[in-house]
């Protein structure tokens, strides 16, 4: 079983993850602020992890 710091590192690197291509993605499909381009990978990024949370509770990202 992985430590709890470990598992905190594995949903940090994947709400990055999620939150750098959204803003990639919304910086391609149109001239956006940097800021909202921000807004919009936080976003993204916050909905992927609650939304695998709330799919799966017992899932340990740390086994990923």
């Amino acid at each position: 079983m992985p430590s709890p710091r470990r598992v905190v590192e594995a949903w940090i690197a994947l709400c990055l993850t999620v939150g750098q291509l959204t803003s990639f993605a919304v910086r391609t499909a149109s001239s956006v602020s940097p800021t909202l381009e921000g807004i919009a990978g936080l976003a993204a990024s916050l909905a992927a992890a609650l939304g695998l949370l709330r799919l799966r509770p017992e899932l340990d990202i740390g086994r990923l």
